[in-house]
């Protein structure tokens, strides 16, 4: 089964205080916003958008479904997602457009706007990265990147990670397609758990 709207608003909360507490506090206020999207009164997100110095006033202008119309917040999440699409947050509307797809695999509407998305950060990450020939390097001890709790794909991708293996031989080799890489390669970064070398 799909992830519930609040299981959702419980990992975007959860997911802006990893990053928050990274150092991150751009992600974070991007996830705790994601939160007002979905739940326009949730005082938590509220608090840790205070906390970050942001006031978080688009956000509360969000479009709300009823509940009748929406009981399962579906319509809630995809205008969301699409709110985000419309602040250039990329980023944000493929994770909750994924969160959408769990619950309706077969909804094409949705399957389009995903593809949509994909398109334009795939072409942002390769401006990103430039040359596939381009080598990540870790910037860190690997007990170190343990405190980060990565998912398995990015663990997996990481421990390839060696400092002279480029990004084009890391997508050959990894058995996840160019976007898969390059996504989590861009989150790493982010994240300061690699660098690129120039």
């Amino acid at each position: 089964m799909g992830e519930s709207t609040q299981e959702a608003i419980e990992r975007l909360l959860a997911e802006g205080l990893d990053q928050y507490g990274m150092g991150q506090v751009a992600q974070a206020v991007r996830l705790w916003r994601q939160v007002l999207s979905l739940d326009p009164g949730n005082t938590e997100a509220r608090e840790y958008l205070e906390t970050a110095g942001d006031e978080a006033g688009p956000a509360e202008a969000a479009p709300q479904a009823s509940p009748a119309a929406d009981h399962d917040g579906t319509a809630a999440l995809l205008e969301a997602g699409l709110g985000c699409l419309r602040d250039d947050d990329a980023e944000g509307a493929l994770e909750l457009l994924e969160t959408l797809e769990k619950r309706d695999p077969d909804g094409l509407e949705v399957h389009g706007y995903i593809e949509m998305v994909r398109s334009r950060l795939l072409k942002q990450y390769r401006e990103r990265f430039g040359s596939g020939q381009r080598v990540p390097v870790p910037r860190m001890p690997a007990e170190q990147m343990l405190k980060f709790n990565l998912p398995a794909e990015a663990g997996f991708l990481l421990s390839l990670v060696d400092g002279r293996t480029s990004i084009e031989d890391l997508i050959s080799v990894c058995g996840m397609d160019e976007f898969r890489v390059l996504r989590i390669l861009s989150q790493m970064l982010a994240a300061g758990i690699v660098e690129l070398e120039s």
